[in-house]
């Protein structure tokens, strides 16, 4: 948030870049969090 507060120019790469990692994050991520959750909230 500070980067973009201090950066208003150029504001679409600003925030093309963080959600293109956070789409990457995201997509490599969540399978490993879903499975996590699952086997968490897995049955005795």
């Amino acid at each position: 948030m500070a980067f973009e507060l201090t950066h208003p120019r150029n504001s679409e790469t600003d925030l093309v870049g963080p959600l293109s990692v956070l789409t990457r994050l995201g997509s490599v991520l969540g399978p490993k969090i879903y499975s996590s959750v699952l086997e968490w909230n897995r049955p005795e």
